[in-house]
């Protein structure tokens, strides 16, 4: 917030800074970024204000409540109380629609990914906005499915929410296994989405680039074994347990360089995640 900056703030930079979560979750950014840690520097790009275009398509009580959130003057911010009483907020979780059946029984694939695959496809899950039409719904699945409300997927809670969408016990236990990385018994939300995005073709492939490139370190538009070690030793796979041996990274690499090159291009990481098998030259 910026009395923040200031150096003079009291409880309301705390709406403040959920103002900025709800602008993110609304559309996918941050309504204001600074290169710098200098408080003249954050104080100018928040006069400057957010842009209010990227929430164009969304309804005028959320609009309105995050423009309220994000008021630059301490005084007339509303209070959390206040927030509470909003319009949009009295709406209560709104009607999403069902994951397709046909995506559902696909996660039984799950089980087969590699260990490459469940860590890019955690990486897209943990990166797409909530705007996204899917999201929403694995949301909706996962919070109704979350019975004990303690934030995670135990396998009983899994098994119950699938066999009430039609599935039968021997995919639904295939697929509970699939989804739980760690094995320690219980299903994160974003091991839910990755599972549900490994087989949701169209929005995994909207979202490989952004992956691509955020794990091409060097930008010189091709993955080194180094950029793969690097993705597979990042701590959030390490608390998955997903630990990779030299063994598995050469495993990884021989599989995804079809040209024998040394290094994966675009072409080559889209292909592997699609399907699309090329011979090597």
């Amino acid at each position: 917030a910026p009395e923040v900056w200031r150096g003079d703030f009291g409880p309301k930079c705390d709406i403040w800074s959920m103002g900025c979560v709800l602008f993110s979750l609304l559309c996918g950014h941050l309504p204001f970024v600074c290169q710098t840690a200098e408080p003249e520097d954050w104080l100018r790009v928040i006069e400057a204000g957010a842009d209010w275009k990227q929430l164009a398509s969304r309804s005028s009580s959320a609009r309105d409540l995050c423009r309220r959130m994000l008021d630059p003057v301490e005084k007339t911010r509303p209070t959390a109380a206040a927030c509470m009483e909003s319009e949009w907020i009295k709406q209560g979780p709104r009607q999403v629609g069902s994951i397709p059946k046909e995506v559902i029984k696909g996660l039984a694939q799950a089980a087969k990914r590699t260990q490459f695959q469940r860590a890019v496809c955690l990486k897209v899950a943990s990166q797409l906005p909530a705007s996204i039409p899917l999201v929403g719904m694995v949301s909706d699945l996962f919070r109704r499915s979350d019975t004990n409300r303690d934030g995670t997927l135990s396998h009983e809670e899994l098994m119950r929410a699938l066999t009430g969408l039609g599935l039968q016990r021997d995919d639904i236990t295939e697929i509970v296994d699939g989804l739980d990385d760690d094995r320690d018994g219980s299903i994160s939300y974003t091991e839910l989405l990755a599972g549900i995005i490994s087989t949701h073709e169209g929005l995994l492939d909207q979202n490989l680039w952004g992956a691509f490139t955020s794990m091409d370190q060097d930008g010189n538009g091709s993955l080194s074994r180094d950029e793969l070690r690097s993705l597979l030793a990042q701590g959030t796979l390490h608390s998955l347990g997903l630990v990779s041996s030299d063994k598995t990274i050469d495993e990884t690499m021989a599989d995804l360089d079809a040209s024998g090159d040394g290094l994966i291009d675009y072409e080559e990481f889209r292909s592997y995640f699609m399907g699309k098998k090329r011979r090597k030259r």
